[in-house]
């Protein structure tokens, strides 16, 4: 019989309802390979044992048909979320000491209430911001595929990819959803501002900041966005739940009838074997019928408006927690806030109406083909002690941490939903994680096609995996 932690969530959620299998059966087993995992991987901070036993216990106590949606799936939160019973670290020495949490933000109390079982909280660089797992408070989270290699800005990539969670969740400004996905080989879908509730706070109404699912597959990943889109009245952008669930979306797999590509948006060269992968995907579609041409959109502001725009969310988010525990910050956050502080009036006005421009430009665009597919990342995931990429074929990235993720903090401007999954490995058996993006609030046009490309490409089946090389 197959070990419970090597199913996808959706079968595992399917078993459960079935009375096939136990929940804490299912949380010994999931327990029991993140044990195995934790010292190659390092992508787990904290692990509330007792808390999943005892949860697991009150599941297999139900009666079958009272049972929640997801039926006691175990997952992972990052450490950016509050977990009621959890501390919240953010990756950072200044709240090494802090309590545990006495509520769950919204999107976690979300999961509780459909079923989830909060195994514990996944690393993640300082604050969220960085593409590669690493902070001082914790160190760094490798890649199962190459323990030598990042998995991104999220330990639970890792430990989804591994098998030590059945999903997780994940912040997405600069791409840390579909960054992790592309590098660690797993499906995550940036969702449309609002279609995930988040706290309340100073930043109530920004749009860039989203929460959406990382997992295994396509179908996972449409059951824990399920999951987590409902109503909240301390979310002014709420959207609630969609008319027709997510996963009945990802269960109909439909190929679109067009489809534009474009490596990098027009915005930065692509690693060769990046591109050759996406154009194999491209292929797929041209072969089972779609009209796939080339996606000709002018996103060169994006960058720069980009910058600005972290900046400002920056010095909204990180003012606070500079003001209080400043001296026991990185020199690089008040660094961060003071070059955003510099910000004039002229330079915020001018983003603001360059972002108007190019949401015209990709409206445009997807008019044309309904879909545009890219590389999630102009390169596969990086060496372990590298953070970012400064150069690449001839072009420089100088506009900070985050300029290389040309391709996702484009998509943050437009306010478009992303999804992305994996369309092939390197020479070197990286994966390569194919970007395809559609108009605001249309995930489920998102997970029909990537369902449908997934079942074509047939890559969901080498996960989970058991992490490579020496730790």
């Amino acid at each position: 019989m197959t070990e419970p932690w090597r199913l996808t969530a959706t079968e595992l959620v399917r078993r459960r309802h079935a009375g096939q299998l136990g929940a804490v059966e299912v949380v010994a087993a999931t327990l029991a390979r993140l044990r195995e995992t934790a010292a190659s991987l390092n992508a787990v901070v904290h692990i509330d044992e007792a808390g999943a036993r005892e949860q697991a216990q009150r599941f297999d106590a139900m009666p079958r048909a009272m049972l929640p949606p997801l039926a006691g799936l175990p997952i992972l939160v990052h450490d950016l979320l509050h977990v009621a019973g959890m501390p919240t670290r953010f990756g950072s020495v200044a709240f090494a000491d802090d309590p545990p949490m006495t509520g769950d933000d919204p999107a976690v109390l979300a999961l509780r209430e459909a079923g989830a079982i909060i195994l514990g909280k996944a690393n993640v660089p300082a604050f969220g911001a960085g593409a590669a797992c690493v902070n001082d408070l914790h160190g760094a989270t490798r890649n199962p595929w190459d323990l030598g290699r990042t998995p991104g800005g999220s330990g639970g990539a890792a430990a989804v990819a591994a098998g030590a969670a059945f999903g997780t969740t994940g912040g997405d400004l600069a791409g840390s959803l579909r960054v992790p996905a592309s590098f660690s080989g797993l499906a995550g879908l940036r969702p449309s501002a609002g279609r995930v509730p988040r706290r309340s706070g100073p930043l109530a109404f920004d749009d860039l900041n989203v929460i959406g699912p990382l997992a295994r597959c396509v179908a996972d990943a449409a059951l824990l966005l399920d999951a987590m889109s409902v109503a909240c009245g301390s979310d002014p952008l709420a959207l609630g739940p969609p008319a027709t669930p997510f996963l009945a979306e990802a269960e109909a797999p439909r190929m679109p009838s067009s489809i534009g590509v474009s490596h990098a948006l027009g915005l930065a060269p692509v690693d060769d074997e990046v591109a050759a992968c996406v154009d194999a995907a491209m292929a797929r579609f041209a072969s089972a019928g779609a009209r796939v041409a080339a996606a000709t959109i002018d996103l060169a502001e994006a960058p720069g408006v980009f910058a600005v725009k972290r900046a400002l969310w920056f010095s909204i988010a990180m003012r606070p927690v500079v003001e209080e525990r400043g001296a026991q910050l990185p020199p690089s956050v008040t660094e961060n806030l003071e070059r955003a502080e510099r910000l004039s009036l002229a330079e915020v006005a001018a983003a603001e109406a360059g972002r108007a421009r190019l949401y015209a430009a990709m409206m445009r665009g997807l008019a044309e083909h309904g879909v545009i597919a890219s590389a999630a990342t102009i390169v596969p995931a990086l060496p372990l002690g590298q953070a970012r990429v400064t150069e690449a074929q001839g072009t420089r990235f100088e506009g900070g941490a985050v300029d290389w993720l040309r391709p996702t903090t484009a998509v943050t401007l437009l306010g478009c939903p992303s999804l992305v999954l994996p369309c092939g490995f390197t020479s070197g058996g990286l994966p390569v994680g194919l970007q395809l993006i559609a108009p605001p609030r249309q995930e489920a046009l998102l997970l029909r096609t990537g369902a449908w490309l997934e079942r074509a490409l047939g890559l969901a089946d080498r996960l989970p995996i058991d992490p490579r090389g020496a730790a």
